[in-house]
C-alpha cells in the first residue's frame, strides 16, 4: 500500500512536532538563572548506627548523629549564612581474648555567621567567625600485667575526659559567583511534565521560564507557621501564573497532581552555577583541658592552647548541561602555621585537594555522583623536649599522597526522608622522616629514620537522612 506524498509530509510533521514538544526545555540554559533576593532555612538530622562483629570474639557498635540549622540569605549585594551544628558520636566495643571493654562519648556544638559583599558584580569581599565547644570522654578496662608484683594480670580502670573550646575568625577577597539554579531546574521539571501530558497551550520562550522560576523563588520566601497552609499559598501563586499568562489547556486533575507532585518533589537535589576564586586568611585557636583516672586515682589536669594562622586561595567551578547532567571541579592550596606548648611544638603544613565530580539527575527523587579525588598533604614538625637534664630538638617530616574514587547514590522516600550510599576505594601513600639532636652536646649526632608506606582500603556507607524543613 502505498500514502500519498501529501500524508507522508503531515506524518513526518506530526512525528518532529511530538518530538520536539518531549525536548521542549533540554536546551535551557540553566547557567543563566540568578535567583532574587531570597532567605530560606534548613534543619536537618542523620543517624548512623553501625554493629561489627568479627574474629577474635570482637564486637563493636557505633551510634553517629549528626544535625544542621542553616538561615541563608542570597541577594545581589550580599549573601550570608549563619548555622549552628551539633554532633555526638557513641562507640562501644568489647574483645574476648584480652579482656577489654571500651567506650568512647564525643559531641560539639559550633555557631558560626559568614558572609560575602559584593563591591562589584563579580567582586567581593568575604568574612566570618565561629564558636565551638566539645566534649570527649573514654572509658576503658583492660588487662595489664602487674608491674608490682612481677607477676600475674591486674584489671585497670582508664578514665580520659577532655573538653575543648575553639574560635575561628577569617577574612579574604574573591572574584566570580556561584548560582544557585535548584529554582530554575524545579520550573523546567514542571514544564516539561505539563508539556507532555498535553496541559501547556504553547512553548515557554527562555525569557518566560526565567520568570517563572524568579516567581518560583519569590513564594518559597514566605513564611507560615502551619506548613499545609504555606503549600497551598505556593502553589495557588505558580498556578497563577500559568494561568494569566495563558499558557494552560485544560486545568484538570491531571494538570494539578502533576503540579503538586513536582512542587514536592523539583528542588529536592541541589544545582549550581558558576565559578568562584577565593584568597582566604584565618586565625584559629583552640584551649583544651584533659582530665584523666586511673583506678580512681585523678592525675593533674593536662591544659594546651592551639593559635594557628593559615592563608588559602581555593577554585571552584559548577557548570550544569543537558539539565540532568552536572560538572564539578573543587580545588585549593593551604598553608597553615600552628604554635602549641609555648613554642615547644610548631607544625607547619601544606594542603593540597583536586577534586572532579560528574552528577546524574535522572529524575527528581535520584542522584547519582562519581568523584575523583587527589590531595597531598605536608606537615612539618619541630619539637623541643627536656628529658632528664637533656634536651632534645626533633625535625620531623610527614607526606601524605591519597587517591580517592568513590560512587554515591542517593533517593528521596519522601520530601523529608533520604537514604543515600556510598562506595569508596582509596589508594594512600605515606613518607615520614626524622632528625633529631641534642643541641646542648655538640658531640652529639644526628639520627634520620625515613620510612615509607603504602596501601588501600575500600568502604561501603549507609545512610538515612530525615529533614524537618
Amino acid at each position: 500500500m502505498k500514502f500519498p506524498p501529501f500524508y507522508c509530509t503531515i506524518f513526518i510533521l506530526l512525528l518532529t512536532t511530538v518530538t520536539t514538544l518531549a525536548q521542549d526545555y533540554r536546551d535551557y540554559p540553566l547557567k543563566d538563572f540568578y535567583t532574587p533576593d531570597i532567605k530560606r532555612r534548613s534543619l536537618e538530622f542523620d543517624l548512623i548506627g553501625q554493629l561489627e562483629a568479627e574474629k577474635e570474639d570482637k564486637h563493636l557498635l557505633k551510634i553517629n548523629q549528626y544535625s544542621n540549622f542553616l538561615s541563608h540569605i542570597n541577594t545581589r549585594k550580599t549573601v550570608s549564612n549563619l548555622y549552628i551544628t551539633g554532633s555526638f558520636f557513641e562507640k562501644n566495643a568489647k574483645q574476648m581474648d584480652d579482656y577489654t571493654d571500651y567506650q568512647n562519648f564525643s559531641g560539639y556544638i559550633t555557631v558560626g555567621y559568614e558572609e560575602k559583599k559584593y563591591i562589584k558584580p563579580k567582586f567581593f569581599l568575604q568574612y566570618g567567625l565561629n564558636g565551638s565547644t566539645t566534649i570527649n570522654s573514654t572509658k576503658e578496662r583492660r588487662s595489664e600485667f602487674d608491674e608490682e608484683a612481677g607477676y600475674g594480670y591486674i584489671d585497670v580502670n582508664h578514665k580520659a575526659n577532655q573538653y575543648v573550646l575553639g574560635g575561628n575568625v577569617h577574612a579574604g577577597i574573591g572574584t566570580g559567583r556561584i548560582e544557585n539554579v535548584t529554582d530554575a531546574r524545579q520550573a523546567l521539571y514542571i514544564l516539561e511534565a505539563l508539556s507532555k501530558n498535553g496541559r501547556l497551550r504553547k512553548h515557554l520562550s527562555n525569557d518566560e521560564v526565567f520568570q517563572f522560576a524568579q516567581l518560583i523563588s519569590s513564594v518559597k520566601n514566605k513564611r507560615f507557621l502551619d506548613a499545609r497552609l504555606h503549600q497551598i499559598e505556593e502553589i495557588t501563586k505558580v498556578d497563577s501564573f500559568l494561568v494569566s499568562g495563558d499558557y494552560l489547556t485544560t486545568p484538570d486533575a491531571t494538570y494539578f497532581t502533576t503540579l503538586y507532585d513536582l512542587w514536592l518533589y523539583g528542588d529536592l537535589f541541589e544545582r549550581q552555577s558558576g565559578k568562584e576564586f577565593v584568597i582566604n586568611s584565618h586565625y584559629i585557636n583552640y584551649y583544651s583541658r584533659n582530665v584523666i583516672t586511673r583506678n580512681e586515682i585523678k592525675l593533674n589536669p593536662y591544659e594546651t592552647t592551639s593559635p594557628s594562622y593559615s592563608l588559602s586561595a581555593s577554585f571552584l567551578y559548577e557548570r550544569p548541561f543537558h539539565l540532568s547532567w552536572q560538572h564539578s571541579v573543587e580545588t585549593s592550596l593551604s598553608y597553615r602555621y600552628r604554635n602549641e606548648m609555648k613554642g615547644d611544638f610548631k607544625i607547619k603544613s601544606i594542603y593540597l585537594p583536586v577534586t572532579y565530580s560528574l552528577g546524574y539527575y535522572p529524575n527528581t527523587r535520584t542522584h547519582l555522583k562519581l568523584s575523583i579525588k587527589e590531595q597531598l598533604n605536608r606537615d612539618l614538625i619541630n619539637r623541643n623536649t627536656l628529658i632528664g637534664d637533656t634536651r632534645y630538638k626533633t625535625k620531623e617530616e610527614y607526606c601524605n599522597f591519597l587517591s580517592t574514587l568513590s560512587l554515591n547514590a542517593f533517593y528521596y522516600v519522601s520530601p523529608h526522608l533520604l537514604l543515600s550510599a556510598e562506595a569508596a576505594a582509596n589508594i594512600i601513600f605515606s613518607k615520614y622522616k626524622t632528625k633529631e639532636k641534642q643541641p646542648d652536646d655538640p658531640r652529639s649526632d644526628d639520627y634520620l629514620a625515613p620510612n615509607s608506606h603504602s596501601s588501600w582500603d575500600s568502604s561501603i556507607e549507609f545512610k538515612a537522612t530525615y529533614k524537618l524543613f
